[in-house]
């Protein structure tokens, strides 16, 4: 009998806590407040600077590949630091 009645108060606090949990969620959505993205920073993103404002490679595309020349160069720039 205390072993049910301990049961019943663990499921009424387990089922309160989660009602709390989803009624924080709906409030503290805050993907309202993440900034929009940078279209520079995603330029960025698209080519990498081999020679400062003066040679940076662009994606290669062909028909059945294609070739990340930015992330390629970015990566080489790390394992040479």
């Amino acid at each position: 009998m205390l072993a049910q009645s301990v049961l019943q108060a663990k499921d009424a606090t387990i089922a309160a806590l989660e009602e709390q949990n989803a009624a924080t969620k709906e409030r503290l959505d805050l993907r309202g407040f993440l900034p929009e993205p940078n279209p520079v920073a995603k330029k960025h993103q698209e080519t990498e600077d081999i020679i400062k404002d003066v040679v940076a490679p662009k994606k290669l595309d062909w028909k059945f590949v294609e070739v990340n020349l930015p992330e390629i160069f970015r990566r080489l720039k790390r394992r040479f630091r």
